[in-house]
């Protein structure tokens, strides 16, 4: 509110949706206020799930690209953050260490999960009573640890496509 008061000339903005959707007003309208992206070379955080693949149940890697395919970025990008975030494909992006990848994902989260459950069938998995069980008869669920409340809302849409596959993710920030 003291920005857009005039009390200070610049400000960092980190939060997509406030980016989006607080600074419109007379200000914005009559020129007072300028809202700019600035271009820059450094190297940016790469935020994410990291999986913890030394436990037996994520040392599959089928069940690792369905849970990749249950992510639905694009969804959660409109959503959630006005799609002010493009997905990241490195994990050192904006650096020349950088791995780019040319080709847009055209799919939808439904194709997404359609395809999961098939590579899960075909990996053995099975579904019973709206539970995935693993080829050894192991119920499919795993723990999401969370440090940061903001992050709920991504972990909490993941969930609910983790849970149309039969997967149950348990979702807990500490």
């Amino acid at each position: 509110q003291a920005f857009k008061a005039g009390a200070y000339d610049l400000r960092l903005e980190g939060d997509p949706q406030q980016w989006v959707r607080a600074y419109d007003g007379p200000a914005l309208k009559d020129g007072r206020l300028k809202l700019a992206n600035f271009p820059h070379k450094r190297t940016e955080a790469v935020r994410g799930f990291a999986l913890n693949t030394r436990r037996p149940l994520l040392k599959d890697i089928t069940l690792r690209k369905a849970l990749g395919l249950a992510f639905d970025f694009k969804w959660i990008n409109k959503a959630l953050f006005d799609n002010q975030y493009k997905r990241t494909t490195s994990y050192f992006p904006n650096s020349e260490l950088a791995y780019y990848k040319n080709e847009e994902d055209t799919e939808n989260r439904r194709q997404h999960l359609v395809k999961a459950s098939q590579m899960l069938k075909q990996a053995g998995y099975t579904l019973r009573d709206n539970q995935l069980f693993t080829p050894s008869g192991e119920k499919v669920s795993f723990g999401v640890m969370l440090s940061d409340p903001v992050e709920e809302k991504i972990a909490l849409e993941w969930g609910r496509n983790l849970k149309r596959l039969g997967i149950e993710a348990i979702i807990r920030t500490v």
